[in-house]
């Protein structure tokens, strides 16, 4: 098989895209300590991982391109130029395609992991940044920002299949474990849409707090995260009923949250305080946080 991991279920690693360090921070989450520093291209934003946990895909706004990098040895393998001013990236279930949302472009690049080379260019609104890939691998969404929708591209064909209304300045996406539902996080209207993605409609809308931007599902698929930027703060939402549960304190300036698979943290950047802040799901607090490099942006955990 292609995708066979190296870890140990026990290890768990965090990495941290340090946009104004130009480098990734690597965090074992069993000790919440920095074990490695990695050097990236310039201005690193946002991460994903492989599947079989072989390799970091790392997002280069102000390079316009992608990293590679080995998690063996922490070396930055090859470097793949997409569209410009990239700002999200998303990785199939099955390990062989990457999508990146290039903002500056209006387009979503698609690069094949055995070749790392862009085999594709898919157009789609104005703005795109946030993207996020259906568990069963169907179908990948994008937002775009400034068109106030989402894209929905077809994997099988990469072709836009639909577009999805969404509020104003769509930013972070993330789907449901079952494939039933959309999460999008609204900047500029401070609330979240959920889409029924069976249907391709409208199920709810939930207020948040001030300029709302990362998301993150718990692997059961009972928990949001949401960052909100300009709040400092943290809305849970209750998946079940679609309730806000809790408001957790942050660091200044929450950008994005990713959630461990054991689902029992979640790992928030400050972009503005240099920290990482550790969620405990249990209680819904912070637990630790954590000295990275400077203006952490993107988190990504295998």
């Amino acid at each position: 098989m292609r995708f066979l991991s190296r870890m140990s279920t026990a290890e768990k690693i965090a990495y941290v895209a340090n946009f104004d360090s130009n480098t990734i921070s690597v965090i074992d989450t069993n000790t919440n300590k920095v074990s490695a520093t990695i050097n990236s291209n310039v201005r690193p934003t946002v991460l994903a991982t492989t599947p079989d946990h072989k390799f970091i895909y790392a997002v280069n706004s102000c390079s316009d391109n992608v990293s590679v990098i080995d998690t063996h040895s922490n070396l930055v393998i090859s470097t793949i130029d997409v569209g410009k001013n990239p700002m999200g990236i998303a990785i199939t279930p099955n390990g062989k395609n990457v999508y990146v949302a290039n903002f500056n472009s209006n387009t979503v690049s698609v690069i094949d992991t055995c070749l790392n080379k862009v085999t594709f260019t898919i157009p789609v609104g104005s703005g795109p940044e946030g993207i996020a890939i259906r568990p069963d691998g169907r179908f990948v969404y994008v937002a775009n920002y400034d068109h106030n929708n989402i894209s929905v591209i077809d994997t099988a064909t990469n072709t836009i299949s639909t577009n999805l209304p969404a509020g104003f300045g769509p930013a972070g996406l993330a789907v449901t474990p079952d494939n039933n539902f959309l999460f999008v996080t609204n900047t500029n209207t401070d609330n979240i849409y959920i889409i029924n993605i069976q249907t391709n409609t409208l199920a709810n809308i939930i207020p948040v707090n001030k300029h709302p931007r990362g998301i993150a599902i718990t692997p059961d698929g009972s928990t949001a995260y949401v960052t909100n930027y300009l709040s400092n703060n943290l809305t849970v939402i209750d998946i079940s009923n679609f309730e806000i549960i809790h408001t957790i304190p942050m660091g200044n300036g929450p950008l994005k949250a990713a959630i461990t698979p054991d689902g029992k943290s979640v790992y928030v950047t400050s972009i503005n305080s240099d920290y990482i802040y550790v969620v405990d799901t249990a209680v819904n607090t912070v637990c630790v946080k954590i000295s990275v490099g400077h203006n952490p942006y993107g988190v990504a955990i295998m």
